[in-house]
């Protein structure tokens, strides 16, 4: 309810005058930005970026390379600030795709590739340290300010939705 995008996904049977129509009503009157897909597509757009960012992270903390805490630093302070203004692909072209291919030659092959669940997820899973609500992750919620978070993880949206929240 709080993010302003909206992905719409059409089927073979969706008529483009019904597609148009809810594009002009989210962003007119619920000033959404939207996204038009244009096929279906398992996790659709953002649950496969963050997806492929998840696995990667795993990967990264299970082969010892960094921790959850590095890993979010990294996601907050780089990725998420450069990202934010400017979109992922309109920073591929700004590189140039001969340094971008020569980047992807060099990192490509160490990257994550598992089509599995990740150990880290199955352990968690087996030992009931399955996040927020167990109190225990891939951080000890337990030493962690749950209500400063959820603050946090909300905070940017509320000058998208113009939302005046009490002090």
């Amino acid at each position: 309810h709080m993010l302003p995008l909206v992905e719409l996904v059409p089927s073979e049977r969706t008529e483009p005058a019904v597609l148009d129509r809810a594009k002009t009503l989210l962003e007119g009157r619920l000033d959404r930005q939207v996204v038009l897909l244009r096929r279906d597509v398992p996790g659709l757009l953002v649950n496969r970026l963050a997806q492929a960012m998840f696995r990667e992270s795993l990967y990264l903390i299970e082969q010892g390379v960094a921790t959850a805490e590095d890993i979010d630093k990294a996601v907050k302070w780089a990725v998420g600030k450069r990202y934010a203004s400017i979109g992922l692909l309109e920073y591929f072209d700004e590189v140039g795709f001969q340094l971008e291919r020569d980047i992807a030659a060099n990192v490509y092959p160490s990257l994550c590739d598992t089509k599995d669940i990740q150990g880290i997820v199955t352990a968690g899973l087996e030992s009931g340290k399955t996040g927020v609500a167990a109190g225990q992750g891939l951080y000890d919620w337990s030493k962690k300010d749950v209500a400063e978070f959820r603050m946090r993880k909300q905070a940017p949206y509320f000058t998208d939705l113009n939302w005046n929240l009490p002090e």
